[in-house]
């Protein structure tokens, strides 16, 4: 089991639309974390990697939360 580099990639794509407001991103950002399962927290930090603010993992997370609070 490998994240490989396009996912990290896409999900920091999803997540900035997300958090930029665009609706339509919020729910296949929330979605592929569902689907990293274990993997999710891994991913974020790969998203995070070379950046100085760490809004788009924060945001990952928060919507991690939420989803898992929504079962």
């Amino acid at each position: 089991e490998v994240i490989t580099p396009k996912t990290p990639k896409d999900l920091a794509v999803t997540l900035a639309k997300a958090k930029a407001g665009d609706a339509a991103a919020r729910q296949p950002a929330i979605v592929t974390l569902k689907k990293l399962s274990r993997f999710a927290e891994p991913a974020l930090q790969l998203v995070n990697r070379g950046e100085q603010l760490p809004d788009k993992m924060v945001f990952g997370y928060q919507l991690l939360s939420e989803a898992a609070l929504a079962k």
